[in-house]
């Protein structure tokens, strides 16, 4: 479930192609689904994430915000910004190697369809003008 916190928004502009079409959130804040993943405190332990997108000091760029169960949040300019020093300290404690195959869209969940729908029928989607509304297909 997605919470949305204050009534009058302007949605995230969500396109597959990342975190670029994303500059679009104005004075509300989202709240993702929780994500499960290893603990940056204890390597045996996976923890809950919660991933929240809220106004940032520049308009036209949001602040994205992962805060671990287990740990302080981490805020960064972009959903991987804010992930890449969790993902980082993860495989940090369970001895891996560092490697550069984490995406922060998929993290905070922007990559499920049901979330892009979601994201699409908040109140005044309809008035952004370069985004093209998508039909999302379940499961697909």
């Amino acid at each position: 479930m997605i919470y949305v916190r204050k009534r009058r928004c302007i949605p995230l502009a969500i396109n597959v192609k990342g975190e670029r079409s994303m500059r679009r959130l104005r004075s509300c804040s989202l709240r993702l689904p929780f994500r499960r993943w290893f603990s940056t405190v204890d390597p045996k332990t996976l923890v809950t994430y919660l991933c929240t997108i809220d106004k940032g000091k520049d308009p036209q760029h949001p602040k994205f915000t992962v805060t671990p169960e287990d740990a302080p949040p981490q805020t960064g300019h972009s959903a991987t910004a804010a992930w890449w020093s969790i993902y980082k300290e993860g495989l940090r404690v369970r001895n891996q190697p560092e490697q550069a195959v984490m995406s922060g869209d998929e993290m905070f969940g922007l990559y499920d369809n049901v979330i892009k729908a979601l994201l699409q029928e908040l109140p005044g989607a309809d008035k952004l003008s370069p985004y093209i509304w998508r039909t999302f297909i379940e499961g697909g």
